[in-house]
């Protein structure tokens, strides 16, 4: 049977708080880079919606 999409996401999430919890050291530079990378898909998808923002 196939995994979905949310089951790779939360494994993939799981994951990777298993491997800050052992390197906390890079925590904030991991939370920092998580936070770029959903806000960058966020702005591609917003865009492939309703085009690109205003005076851009």
């Amino acid at each position: 049977m196939r995994q979905g999409v949310g089951f790779e996401a939360t494994k993939a999430r799981d994951e990777l708080a298993a491997y800050l919890d052992d390197h906390p050291e890079i925590r904030a530079e991991a939370d920092v880079m998580v936070s770029n990378a959903i806000a960058a898909e966020m702005q591609k998808i917003n865009t492939e919606r309703y085009g690109p923002p205003p005076g851009a």
